[in-house]
């Protein structure tokens, strides 16, 4: 049972039970009420990446918790955003869904096949076309 001073100079205590009683029927602390722990929701989304004139940016993902309200987003141009992903929040680290994970491969999958994943003012496109 955690008890407080009624000042509330010192963080509550643990205190044996006949104990605790006794200082109760004194006077000298109060109980303490118990803090729930928030439960932690986190929100997971695989989303194309954003179009800026011709050239489209890879798929990323976006993360979140309604509890907390930690937000972050991950983007690679190498397809492994959803592996390095990692939401930390609540005092717990969660990791990309699977299903997240595949929704995210194949946008990245769509967008490698209709891109060479550079920007234009940096192409290394071995390909045999322009962009443009």
């Amino acid at each position: 049972m955690k008890l407080q001073e009624p000042e509330k100079k010192d963080p509550p205590f643990d205190v044996p039970p006949g104990l605790a009683e006794a200082l109760l029927a004194q006077g000298y602390v109060k109980i303490e009420p118990v803090v729930k722990a928030a439960v932690p929701n986190a929100q997971w989304a695989a989303r194309q990446g954003v179009r800026e004139a011709d050239y489209q940016f890879p798929p990323y993902l976006v993360y979140s918790c309604s509890t907390c309200g930690n937000r972050q987003t991950t983007e690679s141009k190498r397809g492994t955003a959803h592996l390095s992903a990692e939401l930390r929040h609540c005092g717990v680290v969660d990791r990309c869904p699977e299903d997240v994970a595949a929704k995210y491969l194949e946008l990245f999958n769509e967008w490698k096949s209709r891109t060479c994943g550079s920007t234009l003012a940096r192409c290394c496109c071995s390909r045999a076309r322009r962009h443009g």
